[in-house]
């Protein structure tokens, strides 16, 4: 799930938790997983559900931001995890054949270690290939986002100067977001 210098958690498993994940991690996650503190919590919620639906799933993440942002280290990125949907996850049920997770995640590091994590994996779109539609049906194309065409995502690069014009220009941006009334 998490990639820290080619450390990936989803792939190798619960020997790799404390390697990645600091103990007290904070992590919001869509529902039903929702908040989460520590480690262990973190596990039981979200990490064995899926290592047990998914066993042999791999992350493929498609674009990657890294960056400081308030003097904390922030990575970004989405993509999907890919494996045999074997058992069921979260109530969905399996099908027994290869799925694709869609996922956003943002993720704070401390000392090395995952401090913070926000994860919106597409639960729904899982149900879709499951079978299970809990949404009128869709009225855009119901197949896989797909990545950038030379696969090797968003690595910003260049100077400092544009990097912290790039970000003020993203963080007006959210703050715009934020301010807008609806109407």
């Amino acid at each position: 799930m998490i990639s820290l210098d080619g450390r990936n958690c989803l792939a190798a498993g619960a020997d790799s938790v404390s390697k990645v994940f600091a103990p007290g991690v904070r992590a919001s996650v869509a529902y039903p997983v929702n908040e989460v503190v520590g480690r262990e919590a973190l596990v039981s919620a979200l990490l064995e559900p899926l290592w047990a639906a998914m066993p042999d799933a791999e992350r493929h993440p498609f674009i990657a931001l890294r960056g400081e942002h308030e003097g904390r280290l922030w990575e970004m990125g989405t993509g999907y995890w890919v494996g045999t949907f074997s058992r069921p996850l979260l109530g969905i049920p399996a099908t027994g054949s290869q799925a694709a997770i869609r996922y956003t995640e943002m993720i704070c590091f401390e000392d090395g270690l995952v401090a913070e994590l926000y994860l919106i994996p597409d639960w729904i779109d899982l149900m879709h290939q499951a079978g299970v539609n809990p949404l009128r049906p869709c009225l855009g194309s119901p197949e896989r986002i797909l990545p950038p065409r030379t696969l090797d995502g968003l690595y910003p690069t260049g100077s400092a100067a544009t990097a912290e014009s790039s970000r003020s220009l993203v963080m007006a941006m959210l703050e715009e977001l934020g301010e807008y009334d609806g109407v």
